[in-house]
């Protein structure tokens, strides 16, 4: 095997050349490395993206779903508050179903793509004004999420009016009424911040794609639009009060009964 031996270097000049040669090749690993690197964050971000992304066509469907059932369900409080007036005057609750009063709305706020994001070292790649708009946007979400746990239990109070029909007394009618305030008052904040939601999330340079923005679409056109305004349904009246709302549950924990290991059990 050949081997070639090092020139010698005669003066500054031949020394400046190998010099430079040396720092032209390390500042070409060095870029090389770098954008190798860049490539890597850039596809790591844009993963995270399109993650948020269909998160956040979750959250928009939800929130859409608020806005166009906000006034649904002020006319069900309207009837709420007309029957509750009239069994004030009178002093005796009619009958009502379930149906008669309805519910809160139980929707899923979904907040664990953000939150693997914002604790990888990908976030500190995304733009800050990027960031700071996303959180921004979560804080709402999550916030929906705590008024809407308070709705259940607000509503789960309006349930003291379901039954066979009763004496209205003062307590009851003082403590049904504020329940019935203050199911007014969290719709109307809940449908007004999930407005908020919808518009700054579309708003984010985010890809959805056309399955998420059908998606939105689909929730918008399935919840246009109030069901027929409550009526008396004595097939429908319990026989007994202190009933609570989401009586369908009991069907769900029946037919968990009829899988294991519940049937296993001896």
């Amino acid at each position: 095997m050949e081997i070639h031996k090092p020139k010698p270097i005669h003066g500054w000049r031949d020394l400046l050349k190998e010099v430079g040669i040396i720092v032209l090749g390390v500042s070409i690993a060095l870029a090389a490395e770098q954008a190798v690197e860049w490539a890597h964050w850039r596809n790591q971000v844009d993963g995270a993206r399109h993650a948020l992304a269909q998160e956040l066509a979750l959250n928009i469907a939800n929130g859409a779903a608020r806005v166009v059932t906000a006034s649904c369900k002020e006319q069900r409080l309207d009837h709420l508050a007309d029957v509750l007036d009239g069994a004030s005057r009178s002093g005796v609750l009619p009958p009502l179903a379930e149906s008669d009063v309805g519910a809160a709305a139980q929707n899923d706020w979904p907040t664990s793509t953000w939150n693997n994001v914002t604790s990888s070292d990908v976030v500190s790649h995304f733009p800050r004004n990027e960031i700071n708009e996303l959180g921004l946007v979560y804080q709402q979400i999550q916030m929906l999420s705590r008024l809407e746990e308070q709705e259940l239990v607000i509503w789960a109070d309006l349930g003291a009016m379901i039954g066979p029909g009763r004496r209205l007394d003062p307590s009851l009618d003082t403590s049904l009424h504020l329940a019935l305030s203050r199911a007014r008052f969290l719709d109307r904040i809940v449908a007004v911040n999930s407005g908020q939601v919808v518009q700054r999330a579309l708003a984010l340079a985010l890809p959805y794609d056309d399955e998420d923005r059908r998606r939105i679409a689909n929730t918008i056109s399935r919840r246009r639009g109030c069901t027929r305004r409550p009526g008396f349904n004595a097939a429908a009246v319990p026989p007994r009060y202190g009933q609570a709302p989401a009586s369908g549950i009991l069907e769900a924990v029946r037919a968990y009964q009829k899988l294991p290991p519940y049937t296993n059990a001896k």
